[in-house]
């Protein structure tokens, strides 16, 4: 079993690669790189790895976050902390709970709106722009 995971704003060009090309064992991401981390706007996954990867809720309320943090983090120099985005507290998950990616290309980018914000992003769209990142 499978579980595909995608931000609602993301505009298609192209149809998804189909899931049958894709590997169980791991954890599949775009190839956008967007903060060094792994991104997060869209995943195909096994049943078996969908805890790491959607856990971050559970993981901030248990307390367990700090745990997967500061062993994450043991091996920064002291001035990288602060480069802790959503896309590394992803990569932090996974890489402690032992679960591989792999990077797909990913026919899909963050839409934008001539009538207000389509997206959830902070990130303004510019105009005219269907989308908002490359």
């Amino acid at each position: 079993r499978r579980l595909v995971v995608s931000r609602y704003d993301l505009l298609w060009l192209a149809p998804h690669p189909p899931l049958e090309w894709l590997d169980v064992c791991c954890v599949w991401v775009p190839m956008e790189d967007l903060k060094l981390g792994i991104n997060d706007r869209h995943a195909v996954m096994s049943r078996a790895h969908a805890r790491a990867y959607l856990g971050s809720w559970t993981a901030l309320m248990s307390g367990d976050a700090a745990e997967v943090l500061q062993a994450w983090t043991r091996r920064w120099p002291a001035d990288r902390i602060w480069d802790l985005s959503a896309e590394i507290w992803l990569q932090a998950r996974l890489e402690i709970a032992g679960v591989k990616h792999r990077r797909l290309p990913c026919p899909a980018h963050v839409a934008c709106s001539d009538q207000g914000p389509a997206s959830r992003s902070a990130v303004a769209c510019s105009p005219g722009r269907p989308y908002k990142h490359e």
